[in-house]
């Protein structure tokens, strides 16, 4: 019997080692529940990143940072800083303003003034420009 368990004892020493250096890296994983909201938000946020990305690596928006004196760089870095919130928000700004949608809408604001000026100055007398106000 001693013969026995000194030949096992270097083996069990063994043993010991290789279950240790096994189980030391792993920890007890901690898992809670996450609602459908935080879950979505999650997925919007990753989609506008990847659509902020792909905006930013543009020719023709890199040549307008560059006019603005804004290496691109330093917008993807802080684009990149960005939370969550708000890279969604940016995103879906950008997504949903039409290009030249501010102009035309000043242009026919302008236009909209200066017939509603004409005509009031045509109606109290001052000018001659309707013939409808007569």
């Amino acid at each position: 019997m001693i013969y026995f368990t000194s030949k096992l004892k270097p083996l069990s020493i063994i043993m010991i080692l290789i279950m240790i250096m096994t189980a030391a890296p792993y920890q007890a994983a901690y898992a809670s529940m996450i609602s459908t909201g935080t879950a979505v938000d999650t997925h919007r946020a990753l989609e506008a990143r990847d659509f902020m990305n792909d905006y930013m690596a543009r020719a023709d928006v890199r040549q307008e940072l560059v006019n603005m004196g804004v290496s691109p760089q330093e917008a993807e870095m802080r684009v990149a800083a960005l939370s969550d919130a708000e890279i969604i928000s940016l995103s879906d700004t950008i997504k949903d303003s039409p290009a030249g949608a501010g102009a035309i809408g000043a242009v026919v604001g302008a236009a909209l003034i200066i017939f509603l000026v004409l005509l009031i100055t045509d109606i109290t007398g001052h000018t001659n420009v309707y013939n409808f106000t007569r």
